[in-house]
């Protein structure tokens, strides 16, 4: 069964011993620490919104010990050359989609998997609290029940914290340098 996983995903066989199956997998970490003191919950599902939702993303696949499967509509996708400071580029499965019941459905189909991945969706926005229902179901029947394999759901928007029935919301916006002023500032963008 897990060797047709592993060739559906076209997993290269040296990645494929890296991955953990639910049989394999006890629950000691319960928290993905991504920045100093700041710690997600592992197996369930977080909303990541505001124009830097990328970045704190990428920070907490850099510190999951999972492999990755993102997937996208857009056209923002992590770069190989982009991401190599981050983490190993062999570690994301990068799935594009046309739309957002596609991406929904995928992240459904990842979660059914039933192997310990970080799933990152990113939507622009999903509208209704049925979906998000859905998602919570397939964990406790997939990997709660069997408390082996706790997958990770990040679902990354661009408009405010809206999605309803999710463990934590996060909203990045990168600061101002308060060192540089308001006067080059206006030189530095030309106004």
């Amino acid at each position: 069964m897990t060797k047709n996983i592993l060739e559906k995903l076209r997993i290269p066989c040296n990645m494929a011993n890296k991955i953990k199956f639910a049989k394999d997998i006890t629950r000691q970490n319960k928290n993905i620490n991504f920045a100093l003191g700041i710690k997600i919950k592992i197996g369930f599902i977080h909303e990541i919104c505001g124009p830097s939702n990328f970045i704190m993303a990428m920070m907490i696949a850099a510190n999951a010990s999972s492999l990755i499967i993102w997937i996208h509509k857009g056209s923002k996708i992590p770069f190989p050359d982009g991401i190599n400071s981050w983490l190993s580029p062999n570690r994301i499965i990068l799935v594009k989609v046309k739309n957002t019941h596609e991406l929904l459905w995928s992240i459904e189909e990842s979660l059914r998997i039933g192997l310990d991945f970080l799933i990152i969706g990113d939507a622009e926005t999903i509208r209704n609290f049925t979906s998000i229902r859905r998602l919570q179901l397939i964990i406790n029947k997939y990997h709660v029940a069997s408390k082996q394999s706790l997958p990770t759901v990040l679902i990354l928007t661009k408009q405010s914290c809206q999605l309803m029935g999710i463990e934590s919301r996060w909203y990045c916006s990168p600061i101002r340098d308060p060192y540089i002023s308001e006067k080059k500032r206006s030189i530095v963008s030309g106004k």
